[in-house]
């Protein structure tokens, strides 16, 4: 079975399972809240299983589960973004990983005053300056982008707010979403020192076996997933014409680039983006078309499914590859 891994609590886990059942896949567990397997109602051959969204992201890289909705922070913190394939950003869970300092340090304006900084604390106290975070890998890229050597990083097995706080660092790199945390510590962010802005991703592990059924269920996930999407930001519209209106409202449909156009002899239905709406309307009243109805929609399923083509390909490219460096 395709085993998709899920966030296991927080607003994370909230926010995921509130989305699969928005687009028509809701989770359900056999054992009550406190079960960590579930299912996707409408699909087979998918096991949910809830774990940390920092775990997800350790075994969407060494391919022990297929699918996982974590934080890219967290993919990008271990280095996975080229071993996992982003299906879709979820527009939850945002926030921001940053460099942040005490409020008190009002000349320091940006990250290059950093460097300053450092040289003089570990002249006067004869020791490197501190940075806690858990952000190791990503602390240690953004200061090398930025030619900054001189620090130490502590890392960070709690509360990475509280460090300068009780002495243990100068600086911090966490996660935030308001700020309001920092700013209950005293912090600021430096000008400049949004290292890394993230959210949810619904992301596949490019290392995993696949089966015909797994790739099944993947594309049946990605149908519901494209046509959720599709609905969002487009309506159908419907409406009745006379005969002699006929080419008029052909040629409205043609020029408004409205799509999954069906005409009878009297009337017609036709899916139309929401910003174009209105003046579609318009036009079709100008042709004498004198009721329309307008629809939201759930889903519009539509072929092809580029999502799952891209995966698909991507795929490819991963097998081509390791059957190159094999043949080395």
């Amino acid at each position: 079975m395709l085993t998709l891994a899920l966030p296991s609590k927080g607003r994370l886990k909230e926010a995921t399972e509130a989305y699969f059942s928005k687009i028509g896949l809701p989770i359900t567990v056999s054992g009550g809240a406190r079960d960590y397997i579930g299912k996707l109602e409408g699909i087979d051959d998918v096991r949910v299983i809830f774990i940390q969204a920092s775990e997800i992201a350790y075994r969407l890289g060494d391919g022990s589960i297929d699918l996982g909705v974590t934080g890219y922070d967290l993919l990008a913190e271990n280095n996975l973004i080229s071993k996992t394939h982003i299906f879709k950003k979820l527009d939850f869970g945002y926030a921001d990983l940053v460099f942040a300092i005490p409020e008190s340090w009002i000349d320091v304006e940006s990250i290059a005053d950093l460097d300053d900084i450092m040289f003089y604390f570990r002249r006067n106290h004869g020791m490197r300056f501190r940075i806690a975070t858990k952000y190791i890998n990503l602390t240690t890229q953004f200061l090398r982008s930025h030619k900054i050597t001189d620090y130490r990083i502590i890392e960070s097995q709690g509360a990475t707010e509280g460090a300068p706080a009780a002495g243990v660092a100068e600086a911090v790199v966490d996660i935030t979403s308001t700020g309001a945390t920092l700013k209950d510590n005293h912090l600021k962010i430096i000008p400049n020192g949004v290292m890394l802005k993230s959210q949810a991703v619904l992301a596949a592990c490019l290392n995993a076996s696949y089966s015909r059924e797994k790739l099944e269920a993947i594309r049946l996930m990605l149908d519901f997933i494209n046509a959720y999407d599709i609905a969002e930001t487009h309506n159908l519209v419907q409406g009745a014409f006379s005969p002699n209106m006929r080419d008029d409202v052909i040629h409205c449909m043609i020029s408004h680039k409205s799509q999954d156009i069906n005409l009878s002899e009297s009337g017609f239905t036709a899916v139309i983006e929401n910003k174009k709406l209105y003046r579609f309307c318009e036009a079709l009243r100008a042709c004498g078309v004198h009721l329309i109805t307008v629809q939201s929609c759930q889903h519009i399923f539509q072929t092809p499914n580029i999502n799952y083509d891209k995966f698909l390909d991507f795929l490819n490219t991963e097998s081509a590859i390791s059957k190159s460096h094999n043949a080395l």
